[in-house]
């Protein structure tokens, strides 16, 4: 049994939704954030990933938090945020302009893609019980310094700034709700952030409240899409609970998260591209064939970006373990690739590998092999096919945790319209 809580929000003003709210903090490193600091001056970013406006500060010395914690108390006090009068429920829309995802087989038709995706979710607090016995199961392992950063960050606000993405099986009366609660919710805000995503949050009628608690008993488990690091800090920290939105599966799309790598680990492309035969079959695209072809949509199928050139790599099934876990394209691509041939012994903390969500698509591998900068280390990235939901939820079901970074989930929620204070 699934509990949620309403609870009482500080609201940011709507009028300035567009200038405040951003993507999570964790989406950005500290000079990215500066550079989106830099662009909008009033961003989340600044009480959320603070270290990026403190440049000579240790991002995790005391320095940091206690300066968020300034910023989100003069947020109060120029009424920026306004603390709702009532506790409630809140609903959390997106809609975005897509043109890829992965249809998993376990849902109907109206997952299959289209030019407009849609997606409505509960804003609420969870219990941090039910995440400690195991009710709200996660996919990811967290790092150690992340998970500090974000327990410092909590304590020291008194607050959860960024809610944690959960989701949960399709379930006929829950979506038949969210769309029922729109109707009588008043309108809080409705904007379209500077990537053309149009976000609307409306506040539910506090007299609904028993009746959306009780929806949500009906669910088995609630999973964590995005913010490991959030939920572990939340719990860890006490009884609060966990600050959420709740987006059935049906209406989440997985991405791929995809890899790139500063070098061959010492073997010449000719080497590494023999090594690769003993596991895939290798090709070059014809001459004509556009990038975007090239975008893995089936398993086994892999995308090969090495000295600028790009090769279809399909994987020998033979050799593809039958437990869940192990079978996944991403943990192939580690256990085969990553690990033996390249030297990637722990992805969670190389210097060598970096990750790209598979929503910006296969230029932004090649921008990031760039970014490398070593024109003689022969940097390359794979693309693969996203996890489908089905192994989702079935390595969450079994207790195993999946290789870090091998879910993107996209469109992402902006952080900063809502926030969650533990004084109540």
């Amino acid at each position: 049994m699934v509990l949620v809580s309403p609870f009482r929000a500080y609201l940011l003003d709507a009028r300035k939704a567009c200038d405040v709210a951003s993507l999570p903090y964790d989406v950005f490193t500290r000079e990215e954030a500066a550079d989106e600091i830099a662009l909008h001056p009033q961003s989340f970013l600044c009480i959320d990933r603070t270290a990026a406006i403190l440049p000579d500060v240790d991002e995790y010395d005391q320095e940091v938090y206690i300066k968020a914690k300034q910023l989100m108390n003069e947020s109060i006090d120029t009424k920026t945020y306004q603390k709702d009068q009532e506790t409630r429920f809140y609903l959390y829309r997106m809609i975005w302009e897509d043109t890829e995802t992965v249809v998993d087989s376990t849902y109907d038709a109206s997952t299959e893609p289209s030019s407009s995706h849609m997606q409505l979710g509960l804003v609420a607090v969870v219990s941090t019980d039910e995440y400690r016995s195991g009710i709200i199961h996660r996919h990811e392992n967290t790092r150690p310094e992340k998970l500090a950063d974000r327990i410092d960050h909590i304590k020291t606000l008194g607050a959860q700034a960024s809610p944690v993405l959960m989701t949960h099986r399709y379930n006929e009366s829950i979506s038949e709700l969210l769309v029922e609660l729109q109707t009588g919710s008043h309108l809080h805000a409705d904007f379209y952030s500077p990537d053309n995503i149009r976000h609307t949050v409306w506040a539910v009628d506090s007299a609904r409240n028993a009746q959306v608690e009780l929806a949500y008993q009906q669910l088995d488990n609630l999973y964590i899409a995005d913010g490991h690091h959030r939920a572990e800090a939340a719990a860890q920290i006490g009884d609060q609970g966990i600050f959420a939105i709740i987006f059935p599966a049906d209406m989440l799309h997985i991405h791929a998260y995809n890899r790139a790598v500063k070098d061959t680990n010492g073997l010449s492309p000719e080497q590494f591209l023999k090594a690769l035969e003993e596991f895939f079959t290798v090709e070059k695209p014809a001459p004509d064939e556009l990038v975007s072809s090239l975008n893995p949509l089936q398993r086994g199928e892999y995308s090969l970006l090495l000295e600028e050139q790009w090769y279809r790599l399909t994987l020998d099934e033979s050799i593809r373990p039958s437990e869940v876990l192990a079978a996944l394209d991403v943990s192939v691509l580690h256990d085969k690739v990553l690990k033996p041939l390249l030297g990637i012994d722990d992805p969670r903390t190389s210097p060598r590998i970096m990750y790209v969500g598979g929503s910006l698509g296969l230029d932004a591998l090649f921008e990031c092999t760039r970014a490398f900068g070593d024109k003689d280390s022969s940097p390359l990235a794979f693309a693969m096919r996203a996890v489908t939901f089905h192994d989702f939820f079935n390595v969450a079901d079994s207790g195993q945790l999946m290789p870090p970074k091998s879910t993107w989930f996209a469109p992402k929620p902006r952080s900063g319209l809502l926030f969650y204070s533990h004084a109540g």
